[in-house]
């Protein structure tokens, strides 16, 4: 009987053992597809806020009729359009013109070119290799005539 006792306890110790083991790869991996899913979520907001920008600089940056170009800021136009959280931030931290509108007249027509670029860095929150830091850049252009 007591042959069968330290039997049972013997195997109770490995498969705590063998959890130990895989536990830990098994959280890192559900960690690792969590981090993937921000990315794709991030992405998806940074497209949506390029289109929120496009909007901005075609109905907000406005001086009528006349030649010229104007700007924003990525953080001016975060500030406007009143987007927040992560992808606000991540935004905000965007280098230079987030938006730039240029008017020009020809032959009696005024015609409007709006310009986005966004440049920000992803960072992941598990890093294990240390190699994966994507860049992700959005532009987009729209030209239309009054």
């Amino acid at each position: 009987m007591s042959a069968r006792r330290s039997a049972a306890r013997c195997r109770r110790g490995v498969a705590a053992i063998e959890f130990a083991l895989i536990g830990g790869l098994f959280l890192l991996a559900l960690l690792a597809a969590i981090d993937v899913g921000r990315y794709y979520m991030t992405l998806q907001g940074l497209r949506n806020f390029a289109a929120d920008a496009t909007r901005y600089g075609i109905v907000n940056i406005w001086w009528g009729d006349t030649a010229g170009t104007q700007s924003a800021t990525c953080a001016q136009v975060v500030a406007a359009t009143g987007r927040g959280g992560a992808i606000g931030g991540l935004v905000s931290t965007s280098p230079g013109n987030c938006v730039t509108r240029t008017q020009t007249t020809t032959g009696g027509a005024l015609t409007v070119t709006v310009d986005v670029n966004i440049d920000v860095q992803f960072t992941f929150v598990i890093n294990a290799f240390g190699i994966l830091s994507p860049r992700y850049q959005e532009s987009t252009s729209i030209t239309f005539q009054l």
